[in-house]
């Protein structure tokens, strides 16, 4: 039995776009199933959406809109299910006022909806400052000596084909020495591209570096496979360098993630989140950010009974917040 179609939000990875630029703004839909994709704008005046595309087809009469999506032709077999996960609606010739938020939307019952926000810039302005990010790679941007990094032992550890390990160290992928076609590795890259990101957002650098937001899931440490067709619309094989060198830099610089997470449930309403302190740039961490998604259901095979407190390590200081 599939179970329902899920999304990655990506309002805290806004999508920023110069004025007369093309945006591309992607929805990854998992367990899609029979539903459908609509991409819709919100109308705060209006409290209303407008309904831009439904599947590939375009709605609005504003004909710079249009959906990339791969389909499997109808002459295929009947058990290959229609279409992959990426969904990317493109804007041609964007203006000011496309800025605002955009929602993907599957019509499922019930609805799944995921928001992404839309920022078009003036040609004549720099990338706005998120928080401290962007001048922080500003600031801080060192003369690195080396351009490598070196995450064999993590790709080890997540049984990354043999023949695959050359593609876990950025040095081999720059001089293309990794020995291995990248279609051969296919199904090793969500853990290549995880061991890669080292648990770290790199998402600011890149979009500092104006790599597309259809290109940005390494820069976050994820990997979505693009389909055959929305490969002969766009490439990301133009900005690999922009975000290997994103990458190299925010391992230097970014704290790695926060070790030993542990979650307690207090009451019905109340969870206690404990963990300890990054053991890499400790000293770059000025604040903590502690996302709560609501599950309506628990899958219990999920659930290890032998999972005990014996098995927690208590070495480091701990930080925890209840909510």
């Amino acid at each position: 039995m599939r179970g329902l179609p899920s999304m990655r939000d990506s309002l805290t990875n806004p999508v920023h776009v110069y004025e007369g630029d093309d945006a591309l703004i992607t929805c990854v839909v998992k367990n899609i199933g029979d539903n459908s994709v609509m991409w819709k704008k919100e109308h705060k005046e209006r409290l209303s959406a407008r309904v831009l595309t439904a599947g590939t087809t375009r709605v609005t009469s504003d004909k710079r809109f249009a959906v990339l999506h791969d389909s499997v032709p109808a002459n295929e077999r009947a058990d290959v299910q229609s279409g992959g996960d990426v969904w990317v609606l493109v804007i041609k010739i964007v203006k000011s006022s496309d800025s605002g938020i955009y929602v993907c939307e599957v019509n499922s019952n019930p609805v799944v909806r995921s928001f992404h926000k839309l920022s078009v810039l003036s040609k004549a302005l720099q990338p706005p400052e998120n928080g401290s990010d962007y001048n922080f790679y500003e600031d801080q941007k060192p003369s690195f000596s080396s351009k490598n990094h070196n995450y064999t032992e993590c790709c080890q550890n997540r049984n990354v084909s043999l023949n695959c390990l050359g593609f876990c160290n950025i040095q081999s992928i720059l001089e293309g020495s990794t020995g291995q076609d990248p279609e051969h590795c296919e199904n090793d890259f969500p853990s290549i591209v995880k061991c890669m990101a080292d648990g770290r957002n790199h998402v600011p650098c890149c979009v500092q570096e104006r790599v597309p937001d259809i290109c940005q899931d390494v820069c976050r440490g994820e990997y979505t496979a693009i389909t055959n067709n929305i490969k002969t619309h766009f490439s990301c094989s133009a900005y690999t360098e922009q975000t290997l060198a994103c990458i190299v830099e925010g391992i230097e610089l970014l704290p790695s993630a926060p070790d030993v997470i542990e979650v307690e449930a207090l009451t019905e309403n109340t969870l206690k989140v404990s963990w300890s302190n990054p053991l890499s740039n400790l000293e770059t961490v000025t604040m903590y950010n502690v996302n709560v998604t609501s599950l309506r259901t628990f899958d219990n095979r999920l659930i290890d009974p032998d999972d005990e407190d014996a098995t927690k390590i208590k070495t480091h200081p701990k930080r925890s917040i209840k909510f």
